[in-house]
């Protein structure tokens, strides 16, 4: 995990995907239980960069709100979805994203 950390710092492409499959693979867990773990460390990194972003005076404002609005919307109704379906749908969404990702990093 701290690999994983030190990668999300200098690159943060796909850390995400890497911290669910660590998750998944190293400790047991399930898809939803991975995802749900990795928010508390996200957010506590999200919060350090906020409050240097804020202190410097970089953020635009405007679009900051709408991405938190978006991001609120669309969490709320992934994991409202998520819980829904099941395990087996998330592992085949995972799937998925990883796929398209990759072809993303890709081109």
């Amino acid at each position: 995990m701290v690999l994983i950390g030190i990668y999300k710092g200098a690159i943060n492409s796909g850390s995400s995907l890497l911290t669910s499959y660590t998750l998944i693979h190293f400790y047991g867990l399930t898809y939803m239980e991975s995802s749900a773990t990795r928010k508390l460390p996200f957010l506590l990194s999200f919060i350090v960069s906020a409050v240097i972003y804020i202190q410097a005076d970089i953020v635009n404002w405007p679009i900051a709100i709408t991405l938190m609005a978006g991001n609120v919307i669309g969490g709320y109704l992934g994991v409202h979805y998520a819980l829904k379906k099941g395990e087996v749908w998330m592992k085949y969404a995972f799937a998925v994203i990883v796929i398209v990702s990759a072809i993303k990093l890709m081109i």
